[in-house]
């Protein structure tokens, strides 16, 4: 398992694949609507830049709609797709909080602050 999913599991006290499916829905995400260079760096750094492209589970209602979008869907589709994980708001937004952190310390505050400057609302969940 990779350290950025184990690191996940602990912080956050979710299950090995539901912290891996998180970590891909939001660095799809991230990479769809943000600044897509600067997120393929983090994922890079992170380890997990095979993660991006690759498929996302879906699931429920928002899932549905966001297939329906195509592969983005936005924040809801995203959302929606971290539920179908069984993720409830408060693990979602401590995982993001963690992959922010983790990410802050990999490629520094500059160019994390890139990235949820570009994304609507990300900074209320950070």
């Amino acid at each position: 398992m990779l350290d950025v999913v184990n690191s996940v599991v602990e912080k956050v006290g979710i299950t090995p694949d539901q912290a891996d499916g998180a970590l891909r829905i939001i660095i799809n995400f991230l990479h769809a609507d943000g600044p897509s260079e600067t997120v393929a760096s983090m994922a890079q750094e992170l380890g997990i830049a095979h993660y991006i492209g690759e498929a996302t589970p879906r699931g429920g209602l928002l899932g549905a709609l966001g297939g329906l979008l195509g592969s983005g869907g936005g924040a809801m589709a995203a959302f929606g797709q971290l539920q179908s994980l069984g993720l409830n708001f408060g693990q979602i937004q401590a995982v993001v909080r963690h992959l922010i952190d983790i990410g802050r310390s990999k490629i520094g505050n500059e160019e994390v602050d890139r990235i949820v400057a570009a994304i609507p609302g990300l900074s209320q969940i950070v």
